[in-house]
C-alpha cells in the first residue's frame, strides 16, 4: 500500500512584483481558487483586516503600520517563518549606530531616519 507523504516543513518562493499584495496567500479566509491560506489557520479577522490595509493603504507610514500588525499576527501564531532575501543591499560602516530600516515602505524610506543615525568618534 503506498500512503501519501505528510510533511513538517516547506520551502516556498513567490515573486508578485515590488510592492506584492500577499493576501491571497495569508487571509485566514481565503480558499482556493480565489486564495490559499497557506498558514491553514482558523478564520482571523485582526490579521485579515491587517492585510486588506497593507494591500490597500497609500500612506507609506499607515502602510509600515500594516505590515508591523501583518508581522505580529502570523509571529504570535507561528504557521510561518519569513526567510528574506533583499533585491538591494544596505551597508553601513561599524563606526554609525542606531542605524534602523523600515520594513516596508519606499526604497527611499530606508534613509527616512537618517538624521537619528550617530557616528562614533
Amino acid at each position: 500500500m503506498v500512503t501519501s507523504p505528510t510533511y513538517e516543513l516547506a520551502v516556498a518562493d513567490w515573486d508578485n512584483g515590488a510592492d506584492p499584495d500577499v493576501s491571497a496567500y495569508w487571509r485566514s479566509n481565503a480558499t482556493p481558487p480565489g486564495g490559499f491560506n497557506v498558514s491553514g489557520l482558523p478564520a482571523d479577522p485582526f490579521l485579515d483586516h491587517a492585510l486588506d490595509s497593507l494591500a490597500t493603504e497609500l500612506d507609506p507610514q499607515l502602510r509600515a503600520e500594516a505590515a508591523q500588525r501583518v508581522d505580529q499576527r502570523i509571529a504570535e501564531a507561528v504557521p510561518a517563518v519569513f526567510l528574506y532575501a533583499p533585491m538591494v543591499s544596505f551597508a553601513v560602516t561599524d563606526a554609525v549606530h542606531g542605524v534602523t530600516v523600515p520594513s516596508a515602505g519606499s526604497p527611499g524610506a530606508r534613509y527616512s531616519g537618517v538624521a537619528t543615525w550617530v557616528r562614533s568618534p
